[in-house]
């Protein structure tokens, strides 16, 4: 089957180990025509967010990748993003899925037009959003999220086969905040690269690694993935605990933290 990805919510980086990178790398694996269609902004090397100069080209994976510059100057961190070419990229594309990248964006009414011209088409859209990292304020739940992405959701929702929360929080969040049908949302589990999580457990990685870093034999080391911010704070809480109780730890003289782009 011909499956595009829609990744339009926010930034999508090559190289990285994210829903967006992945879903589609393990679509083509099975055999599946794949193509992405991203949103023109990514981070660079010191993890800042710039513009793509690349806009058409083969991905990494061996994907067409096709990137679509903002409409009315928008910035990376506008709420309100719509993109030039998003239908005529659909219409070149001519695809039997679109899986969506999160519904929160109003130029989904592009895709929803789309719908309208080619209702065999099947949709199926995932969400990232939940109460710890969105609707944390009277504005973002009530106006943001409470009617604009509610609007965005309920726009979609009659052409959707199925809305997937990656975590259980995020299938409540669909259901609470957008009133969406309980028989279309489900948990799709995020994973990780299984090449790179083979390649991680090689002991000569390993090695390689702490020779790089300076870390012995004897350090105690953790390997995480994915961002670590306020609101995931595991591995913080786990390097607090054993600066406040160095005694509990015992035989472990110091810690680290290796962060990568897979979990491990």
């Amino acid at each position: 089957m011909k499956i595009i990805h829609v990744c339009l919510c926010g930034p999508v980086t090559d190289g990285w180990s994210y829903q967006d990178n992945l879903l589609p790398k393990y679509h083509s694996s099975l055999g599946h025509d794949v193509g992405i269609i991203a949103s023109e902004w990514i981070y660079d090397t010191d993890g800042k967010l710039v513009r793509s100069e690349r806009l058409n080209y083969i991905n990494e994976n061996g994907l067409k990748q096709i990137r679509l510059r903002s409409k009315y100057g928008t910035n990376v961190h506008s709420k309100f993003r719509f993109y030039h070419g998003l239908t005529s990229a659909l219409n070149d594309a001519q695809p039997d899925i679109i899986f969506v990248h999160g519904c929160q964006f109003p130029g989904i009414k592009e895709i929803v037009d789309y719908f309208k011209k080619h209702p065999g088409v099947r949709t199926y859209v995932d969400n990232h959003a939940d109460f710890s990292n969105s609707a944390s304020n009277w504005l973002s739940k009530y106006i943001l999220h409470g009617l604009l992405w509610r609007f965005c959701a309920q726009k979609i929702e009659p052409y959707t086969t199925k809305f997937y929360g990656v975590l259980p929080a995020r299938v409540d969040f669909l259901a609470e905040m957008y009133d969406l049908p309980r028989d279309k949302i489900e948990l799709l589990v995020m994973g990780a690269d299984d090449e790179l999580v083979a390649a991680a457990k090689c002991q000569e990685v390993r090695n390689t690694i702490r020779e790089k870093y300076g870390i012995s034999e004897d350090d105690f080391l953790i390997i995480t993935g994915g961002k670590i911010d306020g609101a995931k704070k595991q591995t913080l809480l786990l390097m607090e605990a054993y600066k406040s109780g160095q005694n509990k730890f015992v035989g472990i003289d110091h810690i680290y933290v290796f962060f990568c782009n897979v979990v491990v």
